[in-house]
């Protein structure tokens, strides 16, 4: 901003001295926020603005976690659940052989395409540790059969059919063998 050269604001160094009052007052003075009770409304106006922006991403990274489901694409274009990974296991033992007790455990389950096995990584006196304690398939719907072993001792695995159901995050499956055995899985 330049003024004409009679209204003598123009010290001898060439600098407009009413400008260079105006930007420190205006713009440097730190207590400009807090004269005649106008600083107070734009500091609240200021803190709204910074309390809407952080709410904002708060509200996308929730929506995001939301769509990021584990999946994966097999070669014929079907979209199944990705089961990769460790998982924490509940075994119940149910009906007639509930004197066995709930056995917690540890798997690691592989997956290749449609297929899943979970091998024991803590182990038990009935499926040791490394031993194969469930066997599945997947399709779009989620888990289209499942098998639990309950002993690989005997010549043949003793295993149960059962369902499963998959959380809507395919984060926690849980097994059902009817009055035998249900399993619990939650993915770590």
């Amino acid at each position: 901003m330049r003024f004409p050269e009679d209204a003598h604001m123009k010290p001898s160094g060439g600098h407009d001295a009413l400008w260079e009052a105006f930007v420190y007052w205006s713009l440097i003075n730190p207590n400009r926020f807090y004269s005649e009770g106008r600083g107070r409304s734009m500091v609240k106006k200021t803190f709204l603005v910074l309390i809407c922006f952080i709410g904002l991403i708060i509200f996308i990274s929730t929506l995001h976690g939301q769509g990021s489901k584990k999946t994966v694409t097999l070669p014929n274009g079907e979209v199944i659940w990705d089961l990769n990974g460790e998982w924490d296991a509940l075994y119940e033992n149910l009906g007639a052989f509930q004197w066995v007790g709930n056995i917690k455990d540890m798997l690691k389950i592989t997956q290749q395409g449609g297929s899943f096995v979970g091998v024991k990584m803590i182990g038990s006196p009935y499926v040791p540790k490394d031993a194969v304690s469930i066997k599945g398939e997947l399709d779009k719907n989620g888990i289209k059969n499942v098998r639990v072993v309950l002993s690989p001792a005997s010549p043949y695995d003793e295993v149960s059919e059962c369902k499963a159901q998959i959380s809507e995050d395919g984060n926690k499956i849980i097994i059902d063998g009817g009055e035998r055995i249900r399993v619990t899985l939650t993915r770590k």
